[in-house]
């Protein structure tokens, strides 16, 4: 432990860009996780700046005040693709789906970069505890997950506008009717059903909010991913 807290404090003596202090509140859900959640939305980045700068500053600095190492989430090894991500993962750890055990004794700040749903999950379930944030800008967009845990936008410093009450009871509604991934029959049937209040509720809402938030709230990635396929014909396309 000590070498552990020795090697982070020679990193934070470091050269790490100065950011404003980003406040987030502590998302909790007692079946799953809890986490401080900030992200760095799609509309957020800039043409021609690498977006994992901001990120990597923000994920460093709260190592550097816990005294502890972090985590990077990533698809591949390689994925570590910039210079911030690659020096962020090798001061700190790195895992991917394939090899979620690497960097057990990391026990820090989460860092996932353009995840999908089985990303996002492995993340959420990794940052237990601790604090996650998204980079956006995959396969999947991450409002929905930014709304369920109250997620800090690391540009603006905003949280996600609250979502009414008629519609997170409706969401509450279809993660109950999920308990079996919504695979069998009455969990497709009362999941399209409560896709549909959804939409008229909010026409908005597209898969990737829905699948994000189900994501957020403890289901499994590829069971929320399949929520894709049950969505209203005609509802809002996904970014």
């Amino acid at each position: 432990m000590t070498v552990r807290i020795g090697r982070v404090a020679a990193i934070c003596r470091g050269s790490v860009p100065a950011l404003s202090r980003v406040w987030v509140a502590r998302w909790e859900h007692s079946m799953i996780s809890a986490y401080e959640a900030t992200w760095l939305p799609l509309t957020g980045q800039s043409d021609g700046e690498d977006p994992t700068i901001v990120a990597t500053a923000h994920a460093e600095r709260l190592c550097c005040e816990q005294g502890v190492r972090g985590v990077l989430v990533t698809h591949h090894l390689r994925d570590a693709a910039t210079s911030s991500l690659e020096r962020f993962a090798a001061n700190h750890g790195h895992i991917t789906r394939k090899s979620p055990g690497r960097a057990r004794y990391s026990r820090g700040p989460v860092l996932v970069d353009v995840p999908d749903a089985k990303l996002l999950e492995l993340a959420h379930k990794r940052a237990n505890g601790r604090s996650l944030c998204a980079i956006e800008g995959g396969q999947l967009g991450l409002r929905g997950w930014a709304t369920a845990t109250d997620a800090v936008d690391l540009v603006t410093g905003e949280r996600p506008e609250p979502l009414a009450v008629p519609i997170r009871e409706a969401l509450d509604a279809l993660k109950w009717a999920g308990n079996n991934g919504w695979y069998d029959r009455p969990g497709k049937r009362d999941a399209r059903r409560i896709l549909q209040e959804l939409i008229h509720l909010k026409p908005s809402l597209d898969a990737d909010f829905v699948i994000g938030y189900m994501i957020a709230r403890g289901a499994f990635g590829d069971s929320a991913e399949g929520l894709r396929k049950l969505m209203p014909i005609g509802s809002a396309t996904s970014r």
